[in-house]
């Protein structure tokens, strides 16, 4: 089974052809986001069902990300780049921080605790003109951490707030927009 893909060459303006088959080294799956790295480190791929892949340019591959026995991530929601230059990757197993190197920082297991991110899959994440974080759940509504919990080294240990507001209950966060008055917008089903 092969897929192809169309890269555009900033550069030239010219588009390539890429076969992605589901081999060692290539990417396989529905494609949800890009994220370019830094200038010459290449690009992360999120691919639904295919995981984080990372272009690794030297090799001229792609290298599967959260690969080992404890965090083996094939389905990837959402990619979301904070004001620190963080991505947080939100996946079927739970919710990753990672610096801007990918190396983790933080894991938030899916969990029904009073403080937990919850049960059910972010599916948006906004981070505030303030520097909280907002995050929106697939059927469970809303919940929201202040940037001061990100310093605690313990992950289990950060607190996500529930938004208590009975509109937005029990109901997907599709999209979260802050707006030039600071007002926060949410898109829900």
């Amino acid at each position: 089974f092969k897929r192809i893909y169309s890269v555009l060459d900033v550069n030239s303006y010219r588009f390539a052809r890429i076969f992605w088959t589901g081999k060692p080294g290539k990417v396989f799956g529905l494609f949800k986001a890009f994220y370019r790295r830094t200038p010459g480190a290449g690009i992360a791929v999120a691919a639904f069902g295919g995981g984080i892949n990372i272009l690794n340019a030297q090799k001229d591959r792609f290298e599967y990300l959260l690969n080992d026995s404890v965090s083996s991530v094939k389905t990837i929601r959402l990619l979301y780049e904070d004001s620190e230059k963080n991505i947080w990757v939100s996946t079927d197993k739970g919710l990753f921080l990672f610096d801007s190197n990918f190396k983790i920082k933080h894991r938030f297991e899916l969990n029904s605790k009073p403080n937990g991110i919850g049960i059910n899959t972010v599916f948006s994440i906004l981070q505030d003109s303030k520097g909280d974080f907002w995050f929106g759940l697939w059927s469970h509504g809303l919940k929201k951490m202040e940037k001061s919990e990100l310093n605690k080294i313990n992950s289990e240990e950060v607190v996500f707030q529930r938004i208590d507001e009975p509109q937005l209950n029990h109901h997907t966060i599709w999209a979260i927009y802050e707006d030039s008055n600071r007002k926060v917008w949410f898109g829900a089903d």
